[in-house]
């Protein structure tokens, strides 16, 4: 490609790299005006290498119309010259003017060559500085959105992060009939274990059970931290009976674990409600559902689940 085709495709290559970096929403002002400072000093560089390259042909042109006229000379001397040596002499002056001449768009050339190397070599510089910059804050954005999305206590997603699972999930559900299961999980008398035990056993205390929730689940399920000691699980693709055996075999397990606090074993246990989305239902009334399930647990002496097939309840 030529010189003009080359600055364009640099151009194009930086408007790309902007617009992507554009994209992103929450863009912080220091990147915008670094790349507004970017853009301002790249444009800067091409105007004036334009113009170089404007005067660079004009001068080229003008070359030209010299060696046009100085061959004309030449032509014109060999058919007026009277004799041979003031034909040779005509000759060498015409043809030290032709040297002279490209010599000079030689010359011009070659600074207009390095002119635009400067340039290329400036906007690769510029380009590389904003990728790394634009690539750092998008890390940022990320992580920053990551956090936004977790209970910095237990590390568990936490309600928004819930929500939007669960709207993702609820339009599958209402798209595909894709099963679709929600449980609510509230650790028993975890008030007396801080009354008892002071908030750090509290805090101890949820970030021991979140991992063990979260272990208990395969991989296709969901677990966010509500809020307080409660949790809430999406639970997709199964049967309310194995949601109900997978549920009740994490409540004996962690009853199961063992606690100690200030040397004295303590017993955790958590009750769980869990209903399916029916067709219906909204994300709020199955949550609902599942709340009431909950409660129903509670009443009956906690350390229990209670499901759509716990009829006796």
């Amino acid at each position: 490609m030529d010189e003009d085709q080359l600055l364009k495709s640099c151009v194009v290559i930086l408007r790309m790299i902007v617009q992507d970096a554009m994209s992103e929403a929450s863009l912080t002002g220091k990147v915008i005006q670094s790349l507004h400072r970017s853009l301002g000093e790249v444009s800067s560089d091409v105007s004036n290498t334009i113009q170089g390259s404007q005067a660079q042909f004009e001068q080229r042109q003008a070359g030209n119309e010299q060696l046009k006229r100085d061959i004309i000379h030449i032509e014109e001397a060999v058919s007026e010259s009277s004799s041979l040596e003031a034909l040779k002499e005509q000759t060498q002056f015409r043809v030290e003017k032709l040297v002279t001449t490209l010599s000079e768009q030689q010359s011009n050339d070659q600074q207009g060559q390095e002119a635009l190397m400067a340039l290329l070599s400036s906007m690769q510089s510029r380009i590389d500085t904003l990728q790394q910059q634009t690539s750092v804050y998008k890390k940022k954005l990320a992580e920053q959105a990551m956090q936004s999305r977790t209970d910095p206590l237990t590390r568990l997603p936490n309600r928004q992060a819930y929500n939007e699972r669960l709207e993702a999930a609820f339009i599958k559900f209402k798209e595909n009939g894709d099963l679709l299961a929600v449980a609510v999980v509230d650790i028993d008398h975890f008030k007396s274990i801080n009354d008892r035990f002071g908030h750090a056993a509290g805090d101890k205390t949820l970030q021991v059970v979140s991992k063990f929730l979260k272990q208990s689940l395969s991989e296709n399920d969901f677990i966010a931290r509500w809020g307080g000691e409660e949790f809430v699980m999406l639970l997709p693709q199964a049967q309310m009976a194995d949601i109900d055996k997978k549920l009740n075999e994490v409540r004996t397990k962690l009853a199961a674990m063992p606690f100690k606090f200030k040397q004295e074993k303590v017993k955790i246990t958590a009750s769980f409600g869990a209903t399916c989305f029916n067709d219906n239902d909204t994300t709020e009334t199955v949550f609902e559902r599942a709340d009431e399930y909950l409660y129903k647990a509670k009443r009956n002496g906690r350390n229990l689940v209670v499901t759509d097939l716990s009829t006796d309840l």
